[in-house]
């Protein structure tokens, strides 16, 4: 039942004895979560700026994020003000993700058993997306991947996640090059794709912020949401916005050019 479950969640997050509690969500369900979790200190956004007004209630100490943060990166980072540190980022940033040697080795096998050399260049693609509105159609994907595919030298891999495996096949089906699909990965396996790409492109989810913090070239596609909040955050990144709001109304040429402009 969902008395059992909640009961079940209240005694984890007070297992935990913590002492601090950050909600960057600014949402009712989260404050009531960080509320749950019994932390004397629980840091949120101010009233104004959370996205759901009654998130404020469950919060003792409120940041209120500069009006210059817009993306959601900065805001988030607004909030370590309310726990004493400095908010500002390092130049360029820095977000260290470890490696999994495991991890690594599979996709290393995967990379040879696929005849892909170590210095082949490695396009990963990440067509999927939480809905069908963020996602670019498969036939910009299929040009892409093959126009990349000639200009750089490159060997294109189509990342797909659960449910995801005919999105990937559909795509692959119509491009005169030879992708890679990979088998089902873990997010350690995944990390190790990226780290080894020299592009990837996709959709507002979640491998680009990976890929971009990794420090990988990298290019989001937006229609419905918006890319200056939640494109992927680094140097040597970029994202396109649908001024419709509709997918398909961002050009594969002008997506082509940006990204051979990051690789080159």
């Amino acid at each position: 039942s969902v008395y059992v479950k909640v009961r079940g969640l209240v005694k984890r997050l007070r297992a935990g004895h913590f002492d601090v509690a950050v909600d960057l969500q600014g949402l009712w369900k989260t404050g009531v979560i960080t509320w749950l979790s019994g932390a004397p200190l629980r840091v949120g956004f101010a009233l104004s700026q959370c996205r759901e007004r009654a998130n404020a209630c469950f919060t003792n100490r409120r940041v209120t994020a500069p009006v210059g943060a817009v993306h959601v990166v900065e805001r988030n980072l607004a909030l370590l003000s309310g726990l004493g540190l400095d908010p500002a980022l390092t130049t360029p940033p820095i977000f260290p993700i470890p490696r999994d040697p495991t991890a690594e080795g599979t996709v290393g096998r995967c990379l040879d058993e696929e005849g892909v050399k170590p210095e082949t260049p490695l396009v990963v693609l990440n067509p999927g997306s939480g809905r069908d509105g963020k996602r670019w159609a498969v036939g910009a994907f299929r040009q892409l991947g093959d126009e990349l595919a000639v200009r750089l030298g490159a060997r294109v891999v189509l990342a797909w996640g659960p449910g995801e495996g005919p999105l990937a096949r559909a795509i692959a089906h119509g491009m005169r090059t030879t992708p890679l699909i990979p088998p089902p990965t873990s997010i350690p396996e995944m990390v190790a794709f990226l780290r080894r790409a020299s592009l990837v492109v996709g959709g507002d989810t979640g491998p680009i912020h990976i890929a971009a913090a990794l420090g990988v070239p990298t290019v989001g596609l937006y229609g419905p949401t918006s890319a200056r909040r939640n494109g992927p955050y680094g140097p040597r990144t970029a994202a396109f916005q649908s001024p419709s709001g509709r997918m398909d109304d961002i050009g594969v040429e002008s997506v082509l050019g940006t990204a051979e402009s990051l690789v080159r």
